[in-house]
């Protein structure tokens, strides 16, 4: 039996809202349109492995390890959602 996938609003109240909302060790806020702008123009696929494997100071799945692939796109997709 599979788990079901939550929704990237519910993955990012859960584990990400703890840096993106506070900015800690350098993650880019919802509120900081500029920050993500670079980020926004990658390939989706790129932003989605940087999640799932980790990328400079952003831990491996964000330190959600319970999180599956599927929840990791969906919360970058919920904040890209936001910012745009």
């Amino acid at each position: 039996m599979t788990k079901p996938v939550r929704p990237g609003d519910e993955v990012y109240a859960a584990k990400c809202t703890s840096c993106h909302d506070l900015g800690m060790s350098g993650a880019p806020t919802l509120k900081n349109k500029a920050a993500w702008t670079a980020r926004i123009a990658q390939d989706r696929e790129l932003i989605y492995r940087h999640a799932i494997k980790g990328y400079g100071s952003m831990p491996t799945r964000g330190t959600c390890s319970t999180c599956s692939d599927e929840e990791i796109k969906a919360a970058v997709d919920y904040m890209i959602s936001r910012v745009q």
